[in-house]
């Protein structure tokens, strides 16, 4: 089953907004390949949204200590 992405998910950062709902669209890639058992795109699916949730996750941690909002406790939880 796809995700959807709604303004209730929305963090109010554009920039963490387009990345996230970049991420849903990659993550539902996973979901259409697992569907159709298409095991060539599913490691590629899994590969590229394994890359953007890497640069994801840096950026995530910038622009929250821009923001001075203390990363240390959430960046277990990524």
């Amino acid at each position: 089953m796809a995700i959807k992405w709604t303004k209730e998910l929305s963090v109010g950062n554009e920039v963490i907004d387009s990345e996230h709902r970049n991420l849903i669209s990659l993550a539902n890639d996973v979901v259409h390949a697992i569907e159709a058992r298409n095991h060539l795109a599913l490691v590629q699916a899994l590969e590229t949204l394994g890359s953007w949730l890497q640069i994801h996750l840096v950026n995530e941690e910038k622009i929250a200590h821009a923001a001075g909002f203390d990363f240390s406790s959430h960046k277990p939880a990524q």
